[in-house]
């Protein structure tokens, strides 16, 4: 330990000598809470962050090719990224407030109907089941069902 802090110093010089690398010299908590904080359990990774799914995962598989040949590369992959729907929800405060939702409650509202909410629990046979509530699948599913909630 008596001279950490110069081979510190040496690495991260030599290792800035290579173009394209940003090194990142920690010990093993400091790792696992990158790994926390990035999502990412691998020693190198490479995120590639923006709005079209498509073109990301164009970039995405040219990288991949860039890297597989690369000496000593293994176990390299390209995570999956899976296309989730979502649509925006605006609140009307003048028709929440005729069914006396507040705008803070109504956010919680939605969610129960459409996510599901366990809202007692039945005892029977010496066995909990969960009661949940929601809406039926169909009304899930449908968006003018949505809209006018």
């Amino acid at each position: 330990m008596k001279h950490r802090q110069k081979s510190l110093e040496k690495l991260r010089e030599e290792l800035n000598k290579l173009p394209g690398v940003a090194p990142n010299i920690g010990g093993f908590i400091s790792h696992h809470m990158d790994e926390v904080l990035s999502g990412v359990r691998s020693a190198i990774a490479v995120k590639i962050f923006g709005t079209d799914l498509a073109q990301l995962r164009i970039i995405g598989q040219q990288v991949n090719d860039v890297m597989k040949t690369s000496e000593g590369i293994v176990n390299l992959q390209l995570e999956t990224q899976l296309p989730i729907q979502e649509i925006q929800i605006e609140f009307d405060s003048s028709a929440a407030s005729r069914y006396s939702l507040t705008i803070g409650g109504t956010p919680e509202y939605i969610e129960t109907t459409l996510n599901g909410k366990v809202v007692y629990q039945i005892l029977e046979n010496q066995k909990n089941f969960d009661l949940l509530l929601w809406l039926e699948l169909e009304a899930r599913q449908n968006l003018q069902t949505i809209s006018n909630m």
